[in-house]
């Protein structure tokens, strides 16, 4: 694995994007991905940034600033975080959780806060080891 560089998520990201989405659980065709990433480039509050090995994106990130009416300091909101599924363990989820920290540093932002679903234990653990506590349950209604 060569040096891993971290950018900005662009449409032309839309295949590989697809298949880390559908890797995380999300079943995505490369054409939602495409709407989905021109969507998310379109919000200025939002950041998404890929890792890429050589020309290969390997893992992708999501997060937005928000302020809440419950709370006086603003805070970043993780939506995503994957990473492929043949670099794991290499550091990479590692860098992209460090430049979101930057970023939502940057933005003046006091907490960083992310939701994970149950059966990821590998995926608590993993934020557990980077500072992270559990500290809810997250409740989900379907339409």
């Amino acid at each position: 694995m060569s040096a891993v560089a971290v950018r900005s998520l662009q449409v032309e990201d839309a295949a590989p994007v697809a298949v880390l989405l559908t890797q995380l659980g999300y079943p995505t065709t490369g054409v939602e991905a495409r709407e989905r990433i021109a969507f998310a480039l379109k919000e200025p509050r939002t950041t998404t940034l890929v890792a890429c090995d050589g020309n290969e994106v390997v893992g992708l990130v999501a997060a937005r600033f928000e302020r809440a009416i419950e709370k006086s300091d603003p805070f970043v909101h993780i939506l995503l975080l994957v990473v492929h599924e043949k670099s794991r363990g290499l550091g990479i989820g590692k860098r992209l959780m460090a430049e979101i920290d930057q970023w939502a540093r940057t933005h003046g932002a006091a907490m960083l806060m992310l939701t994970s679903g149950n059966a990821r234990a590998e995926a608590h653990a993993f934020y557990r080891g980077l500072g992270y506590e559990g500290n809810g349950v997250r409740f989900v209604k379907r339409f």
